[in-house]
């Protein structure tokens, strides 16, 4: 490797290095554009609390007996 080769991969591993942080930095600028060109969901509303087992159990038919 000549001299001249050298000091040219030194500039090129310098420049990559440098370049980096902005490459990463796009990167996630466009990850979160991507994310915010998502439609949003509707977020859904749960009903009350069932319980299946209880609900099909013939003690409970009535409601709690007192």
């Amino acid at each position: 490797m000549s001299l001249g080769e050298l000091f040219a991969s030194i500039r090129e591993r310098r420049r990559r290095s440098a370049q980096q942080p902005y490459e990463a930095g796009a990167q996630i600028k466009r990850r979160l554009q991507e994310l915010l060109a998502v439609p949003s969901l509707p977020q859904q509303i749960e009903g009350p609390y069932t319980n299946a087992h209880i609900e099909n159990d013939p003690a409970y038919a009535h409601g709690p007996q007192r």
